[in-house]
C-alpha cells in the first residue's frame, strides 16, 4: 500500500503590507476614488479605519503573492518588492487570463522584472507590466493580439 503524502498548506497574510490600499491600484471605495498617487480615503497610520465595514473590492481583492504562495517568493510581497502582481481573470476567455504588475513604490527594479519575465517565459504565463509608463506584454499569441488591440 502506498502512503499518501500531504503537503502543508501555505497561508499568507498581509501582515503590515498595505500596498493595495496605498493608491497603487484603482478602485472606488464607498464613493472615494483611489488610484495611483491617491491612497484609499480610509487608510490612516498604515491601517484601515473601516476594516469591519470595508466594501467588496477590499474584501475580495488578494494580490497574486497572497493568492498563490507556492508561486511567488517571500520577497515578492508588495511592500518588499515595490510591485503588486494581480491575477486578471477573463471567465469567457481563459486564454486571456494574465498577471498584471503595478509599481507600488517607485520604478520596477531589475531583479523583480527579471524574475517576473523568467517566470512568465518558463511557465507559459501571460504577463503585462509597465516600464517608464510604457506597457509591455509577454504571453501567448492570443494574449499578445488582445494587448495590441487595447
Amino acid at each position: 500500500m502506498t502512503e499518501k503524502r500531504h503537503l502543508p498548506t501555505v497561508h499568507r497574510s498581509c501582515d503590515s503590507c498595505t500596498a493595495c490600499c496605498e493608491g497603487w491600484l484603482s478602485a472606488d471605495i464607498k464613493g472615494h476614488k483611489m488610484h495611483p498617487g491617491r491612497p484609499c480615503f480610509f487608510l490612516a497610520a498604515g491601517k484601515c479605519t473601516d476594516y469591519p465595514g470595508r466594501p467588496t473590492p477590499c474584501v475580495s481583492y488578494d494580490c497574486a503573492w497572497k493568492q498563490e504562495p507556492g508561486v511567488f517568493p517571500t520577497w515578492m510581497r508588495p511592500d518588499l518588492a515595490g510591485v503588486i502582481v494581480s491575477r486578471i481573470l477573463f471567465p469567457t476567455r481563459p486564454d486571456l487570463t494574465h498577471y498584471e504588475v503595478a509599481e507600488a513604490a517607485g520604478k520596477l527594479d531589475v531583479r523583480t522584472l527579471n524574475w517576473l519575465i523568467q517566470w512568465a517565459l518558463t511557465g507559459g504565463h501571460n504577463l503585462l507590466y509597465q516600464v517608464d509608463g510604457k506597457h509591455h506584454a509577454i504571453g501567448t499569441p492570443d494574449f499578445m493580439e488582445h494587448m495590441r488591440d487595447r
